[in-house]
Order: C-alpha cells, then structure tokens, then sequence
C-alpha cells in the first residue's frame, strides 16, 4: 500500500485512538510517542513515518509495551534489546539520552529498517548489530535487557536457552523483561511460509512460527530455566475468547485497513487479569525476572 493509501485512513486511526484514551488503554504514551515520530520521519522525506503516523502500535503491544515500560528500572544505563519491536527501544533511547542501548536482531530486513530511523533522526545511544541471542559474548552484562515477544519464536528448546543465556547476560539485581503470548493450552504454531526468513521448513509448506504457552509452560520454559531471585508475571488477554483470532483472520485479509483501528480494539476486547485461570482465552504474559 502507497504512501496516499495509507496517509487516508489517519482520520479514522486518530478516532480510534480518542476512543481508546477514554477507555484508559495502557501505553498511550508510546502510541503518542510513535505517532510524533512519524511526522519527524515524513518531514524528513521517510515515507515509513506515514505508517508510524497512521499505526503506531500493534494492539497487543499497548498492554506489552507499557508493561516493559513500567518495568524498566529508571537507573538502567547499560541496556539489551533482543529483536523487540524497534519502537520500544527508540522511545527508551530518546526519553533516557544517559542509557546505551544495544539492539539485536537476526533479521537483516527488520533491522535495517531500524538503523534507517536511527541515522535520520540522528539517534546517537543506540547501537544495533545483526546477530542471534546466541551470539551474546559470555563476558557482557547488562543493567536491563528486554525481548519484547520474541522468544517464543525460538523453536524447539531454543527459548529455554535463550532465557538461560540473557540470566547470565545481567548484573545481580537487575531484571530481564519478556513478554509472550498465552492461551488455555500449550501450542506450536506454524505458518505456510518463513515469516522471518531465518529456519527451514519441518515439512513442505510448514515453517515453525511460534509457542503458545499455557501457565505451566511459563513456569516451566521461562521462568524453570534459570536461578532468579524473583519472578512477577502479569497477565493481559482478551475478554471474550475467539476475538483475536476473528481479528487476525480480518487483518490477513484485509492488511493495513484492517489495523489502522488497532488502539480501538485493544481498548474494547482486552484487559489485564488478576490471574492465568481468570483469563478466558487468548493473551499475553509479561515475566520481570530478576537475577540474584
């Protein structure tokens, strides 16, 4: 979809986006932030700030992105980000300029759109690099990493690992802060194609996509896999079960017109729940796990 194409539909993500503050939905602050930025990146001739303008936030990452947001420690200077989406660390690069960000990512694509934004808007503390969380080096530590739903996209017991490794990539006392989604049982979920160009297909046309976890595969997977001197999880999910699943069929068929409205949506058909079990369906969990 053009630049016009997508520019016509900011009267109606804007309405959305007015009906959401007066139902209170959390991170509104970076929707608000990402809006700004795309006006900076169109001014400057980056037609990806129309995008941004119009679709800030995808609408489960209102609930996670305030999530991480509240959970980062205000005096974390040395900072991780593992192949989150690039907004967060943007936000947290511009609203903390005495922090270092480091930016991984496997996804050359994505991560090259990422330094785009960094080099037009002259983002000067925050670094990317293309490498997998393998690639960590063994004697780096950090005052916070975050990997904002990205593990579960880490096949077989590759997210155990990962989790296992960003422990020992922390300080004593400092957090690593996850979110994942969640729904009443575990799941491997695959798609017909590699959505991020990075395994190989199980079977023809079967890629690996995602896990799903249930609350035993958070305890188990996430939390299990390494020594942490405190573990807070949140949940956040959807109030009527089959909704995110009936919007994501609407956004593979319809594409960009289907999520201009996104702000609406996550205020109307998610909130946060006081427990795993008083969740109906589909959802989120956010993990802040503190190494001792």
């Amino acid at each position: 979809m053009g630049f016009f194409s997508k520019l016509k539909y900011a009267p109606r993500a804007l309405r959305a986006r007015r009906a959401a503050m007066s139902r209170g939905l959390p991170g509104l602050a970076l929707d608000g932030y990402g809006r700004r930025l795309g006006l900076r990146l169109a001014a400057r001739g980056d037609s990806h700030g129309i995008e941004l303008l119009v679709h800030p936030v995808d609408a489960l990452r209102y609930h996670e992105l305030d999530f991480a947001a509240r959970a980062l420690p205000a005096g974390a200077r040395a900072c991780l980000d593992v192949s989150s989406p690039r907004l967060f660390s943007l936000w947290v690069a511009e609203s903390r300029p005495g922090a270092a960000i480091e930016l991984m990512n496997p996804d050359p694509t994505d991560l090259g759109r990422t330094e785009r934004t960094v080099r037009t808007l002259g983002i000067r503390n925050l670094r990317t690099r293309v490498a997998p969380v393998e690639a960590l080096e063994p004697d780096r530590t950090f005052d916070a990493i975050w990997s904002i739903s990205v593990v579960e996209h880490i096949g077989g017991e590759g997210d155990v690992a990962a989790v296992r490794r960003l422990h020992d990539a922390l300080r004593p006392g400092a957090p690593l802060i996850l979110t994942v989604p969640v729904d009443r049982t575990f799941e491997d979920e695959y798609r017909d194609r590699d959505e991020y160009g990075l395994g190989a297909a199980e079977a023809p046309g079967r890629y690996f996509f995602q896990h799903v976890y249930d609350e035993r595969a958070v305890a188990d997977r996430l939390v299990a896999a390494a020594p942490w001197a405190r573990a807070e999880l949140r949940w956040y999910g959807e109030r009527e079960p089959g909704a995110w699943r009936r919007f994501e069929d609407q956004w593979r068929a319809e594409g960009f017109k289907a999520i201009v409205e996104d702000a609406r949506f996550a205020a109307e058909a998610f909130q946060e729940y006081p427990s795993f079990a008083a969740m109906p369906g589909f959802g989120v969990c956010g993990l802040v796990l503190t190494r001792g």
